[in-house]
């Protein structure tokens, strides 16, 4: 069973991320091999070797690419991260500002994600909502193989192991700030 974590940047990613592995999954988030993500982006092959090493991606690749993995990795669990729009906003705000425009695949894919390498309040309230109604559509016959996570409003241990059927651990859910500007 792989697992994909799609939500946007900056919705509980890096924390969901962090208790996959606490609880004995190998999600890589966004850090991977550049060639790898341009041959999905550029070839439309999505059966990634990525896969071979880890239990599941979270990162933008995932938000973007997900109906194309749940065909290839039938039987994988989704975890759909969101958070209050507003808050969203913001830091969406801090986040695109804080980057030039760079020719790099993971710009290629923000923008296939945003629509957009700068900050646009009113584009990035269009998207979240588009977002949140394509991962609805797409699952709305499937509710058990999505899990729809808000760290930021305490969902936490409970939601995330009984979705994965996993004992709870006994410390404190993961809350964890972007600490990398990607």
């Amino acid at each position: 069973m792989s697992i994909f974590v799609i939500g946007l940047s900056h919705t509980g990613i890096k924390s969901i991320t962090k208790a996959l592995d606490i609880i004995g999954y190998n999600v890589l988030q966004y850090a991977w091999d550049e060639e790898e993500k341009y041959k999905i982006c550029r070839d439309g092959n999505y059966e990634t070797s990525i896969l071979e090493e880890y239990d599941g991606i979270s990162d933008t690749v995932a938000a973007i690419y997900y109906p194309h993995f749940d065909e290839i990795y039938p039987g994988s669990k989704f975890i759909y991260t969101y958070r209050d729009k507003e808050g969203w906003c913001q830091a969406m705000s801090q986040y695109m500002r804080s980057r030039g425009r760079r020719n790099s695949e993971k710009y290629r894919l923000r923008t296939a994600l945003y629509g957009t390498t700068v900050y646009s309040k009113l584009r990035m309230e269009y998207v979240f909502d588009r977002h949140r109604q394509e991962v609805d559509m797409y699952f709305k016959d499937r509710r058990g193989d999505v899990l729809y996570m808000n760290v930021f409003e305490g969902d936490g241990w409970k939601h995330l192991c009984s979705f994965l059927g996993k004992t709870e651990p006994e410390h404190k859910f993961p809350h964890l700030e972007s600490a990398r500007r990607d």
